[in-house]
């Protein structure tokens, strides 16, 4: 999707597409990001110009529409100023790639057209546009065969394995499967006598995974699991815990920390776990989300996320023992229409979720002590939920559903 804006061939005015691409920062939030683009006069034609970014390689992409003789590109890093110079092409190419760029960095772009004319090339001024590389490489995204979700996934590592749970789309059950290096995963399993109405949540604690759900249907109640690598146990209810979502876990100071969002509220909760008993839930937050929070640990401290509950806005909070919370703080930029995700990597705080509204573009941001980086984005991929992040032999692993209906659980690494 480009949006592009004709202009006089006597003014050779230069139009930019406010659109970004994915993979570009967003500072305002709350725009459908499509490629960024620029349309300007070339002569005899409109030439269209855009460009796009592979997470993988952090390459950027310049390809036009649009005839012509010759096209000159060039770019520079806003950071340091290096500039690098492109070379001259002509049709029937209509791309040009650039060596591999530095990742979550502003670079400028540069375009200038050429006709051929009596005693050379009459070429014209230089086009500019903006856009920012990734934050960090991404693996290609891959689906994961032999399963489906109508939700988000939940993943954690848990004796050696990654461990995903999910709830499939059109009936309650939830169901399981492991990997041994994130790429190739076991036939899913069923856990028997189990339901939700939304996602699991898992986290490991005292040697075994522990498992947390919504009951299914109109069920409110929590319910909860433990896996010791071959058997789950009998689900329990949370005693006078419930909530209209998928509960949130983390383990620190040697307690199992749940967050949740009320039930017939909008507040949220927590109550931990010691292995024998729940603790009776408190209030973080009155008035304060209408979606799932997200919790992990970083820097010995517990991290929420939770996005607003009248608006897109998401906000961070934190506690260093679960019981006593900083006040709530609002990152500029970034909106969702469900919950973000969090985990830890290499001493940051990674953060991901879904656009607000319309937008089902991945965003990522990362948290470096208390800055966090500008938000990063795919060209390539998007959800109509929440995703899931985890750690996993040393890399950063995310996991989300599909786009729409699309209900395949997709997944990609990192190096963090």
């Amino acid at each position: 999707m480009i949006r592009n804006m004709r202009v006089s061939k006597v003014s050779r005015l230069i139009s930019l597409g406010v659109a970004l691409t994915m993979l570009v920062t967003l500072f305002t939030v709350g725009i459908l990001p499509a490629e960024p683009a620029l349309a300007f006069s070339g002569f005899d034609a409109i030439w269209n110009v855009r460009v796009s970014f592979n997470p993988e390689t952090l390459q950027a992409t310049l390809t036009w529409e649009g005839g012509g003789d010759k096209m000159l590109f060039g770019w520079r890093n806003l950071q340091t100023g290096a500039d690098g110079s492109g070379e001259l092409v002509q049709p029937p190419i209509r791309s040009y790639t650039t060596p591999a760029l530095s990742p979550n960095t502003e670079y400028e772009f540069r375009v200038k057209t050429g006709n051929r004319q009596f005693l050379g090339y009459n070429y014209g001024p230089w086009t500019f546009i903006k856009a920012r590389t990734p934050l960090v490489p991404w693996s290609l995204q891959k689906g994961i065969s032999d399963c489906s979700t109508g939700d988000s996934p939940a993943v954690a590592e848990y004796q050696g394995k990654l461990y995903m749970a999910y709830k499939k789309p059109g009936n309650p059950n939830i169901w399981y499967k492991t990997s041994t290096d994130g790429k190739t995963w076991s036939s899913q399993q069923w856990i028997s006598g189990i339901g939700t109405s939304h996602a699991p949540a898992l986290a490991v604690y005292n040697g075994k995974l522990y498992m947390a759900w919504k009951g299914q249907d109109a069920d409110p109640n929590i319910w909860y699991s433990s896996f010791d690598g071959k058997t789950w146990s009998k689900q329990a209810a949370i005693p006078n815990q419930t909530t209209s979502h998928a509960p949130a876990l983390a383990v620190l100071n040697n307690k199992l920390h749940m967050v949740v969002k009320g039930q017939a509220n909008s507040s949220i909760y927590y109550s931990t776990f010691d292995g024998g008993t729940w603790s009776s839930r408190s209030t973080i937050l009155t008035n304060a989300t209408s979606h799932t929070p997200a919790l992990a640990v970083y820097n010995n401290k517990l991290y929420m996320a939770f996005k607003n509950v009248n608006g897109p806005q998401i906000g961070y909070l934190t506690s260093s023992d679960g019981k006593t919370w900083s006040s709530s703080q609002w990152i500029s930029g970034r909106g969702t229409s469900h919950g973000p995700a969090l985990t830890a990597i290499n001493g940051k705080l990674y953060m991901a979720w879904k656009g607000q509204d319309a937008d089902q573009g991945l965003w990522y941001s990362s948290l470096s002590g208390s800055t966090w980086s500008p938000q990063s984005g795919f060209s390539d991929r998007g959800t109509s939920h929440a995703p899931a992040l985890a750690v996993y032999q040393n890399k950063l692993h995310m996991f989300w559903k599909g786009m729409n209906n699309d209900p395949v659980i997709w997944t990609a690494t990192s190096n963090g």
